[in-house]
């Protein structure tokens, strides 16, 4: 059935087809990204501190969401998967910080206890009756969680020592993907002298920028386990071999300049 009909949910696979006609190489990559995770994750059961139990839970959920990404970007959705890409990415602040030891598990158990708070304190705020009987339960653990501390994610990005990429990348993610922006909606905008439209259609000139910086967190990822719970020769040279072929592709499709600006895009025009 015809795209007007099916969108994205289309089943005969046309739309994933054209993708990996036109970006074989990138889908080739990615396809690599994701063996060399599952690779990783057959080692998750060997963790034994809790700084490599947290870590791992990471790596998993990392490696998830990348291959979440991939299938988004095969169906022609770059934009959605960049969504999942600034939660990647977010993600890899954390067990950055974990391998550089400027994070303790402690306060990771903090902030997860300082976020529930924080949303059970909002609850109590919700004048809904089917909540009312909950309200005390939800004040006491409110009051039980006094004093726990969250992080911000500007400041978990500054103890990865990345506050480049949450400053450039990230941002760069929330407006373009996350959030509700102008530009965020453009690709479904099209200007015609005059007679200009909205048309719900497959763009998928995004698919180069959505892979490029998926893999460049992956790598930042992929890095931090192995400082964080080693890795074997093999894995390692698999990993470095993985940046190399990176390189190649951020120069060969210039998603952004040398100096680090984010090139226009299908969705960023001026």
């Amino acid at each position: 059935m015809p795209f007007s009909i099916e969108g994205f949910l289309e089943t005969e696979g046309t739309i994933a087809e054209q993708q990996k006609a036109r970006y074989g190489d990138l889908f080739e990559l990615a396809y690599s990204f994701s063996r060399v995770g599952m690779q990783l994750t057959e080692r998750l059961q060997a963790a034994r501190r809790n700084r490599e139990l947290v870590g791992a839970t990471l790596l998993a959920r990392s490696v998830a969401h990348f291959q979440a990404i991939v299938m988004l970007v095969e169906r022609g959705l770059p934009v959605e998967a960049m969504v999942l890409t600034r939660s990647l990415m977010e993600t890899s602040f954390v067990i950055c910080a974990l391998a550089k030891n400027t994070v303790t598990t402690e306060e990771l158990a903090q902030h997860d206890l300082a976020s529930r708070g924080k949303l059970a304190s909002a609850l109590t705020r919700v004048p809904s009756a089917a909540l009312d009987e909950h309200h005390a339960g939800l004040k006491s653990f409110v009051k039980d969680l006094d004093g726990a501390k969250a992080i911000l994610v500007e400041n978990m990005a500054s103890r990865a020592g990345l506050l480049d990429l949450y400053n450039s990348f990230y941002r760069y993610l929330s407006h373009i993907a996350s959030h509700p922006s102008i530009t965020a909606s453009d690709l479904y905008f099209i200007e015609g002298n005059g007679s200009d439209r909205v048309s719900f259609r497959c763009v998928p000139e995004d698919t180069p920028i959505a892979l490029i910086l998926t893999f460049l967190t992956m790598l930042i990822t992929f890095g931090s386990h192995e400082e964080l719970a080693g890795t074997t020769p093999e894995l390692s040279a698999a990993i470095s071999e993985l940046g190399e072929q990176y390189q190649l592709l951020e120069r060969r499709y210039s998603v952004w300049d040398r100096s680090g600006g984010i090139r226009p895009s299908a969705t960023a025009r001026s």
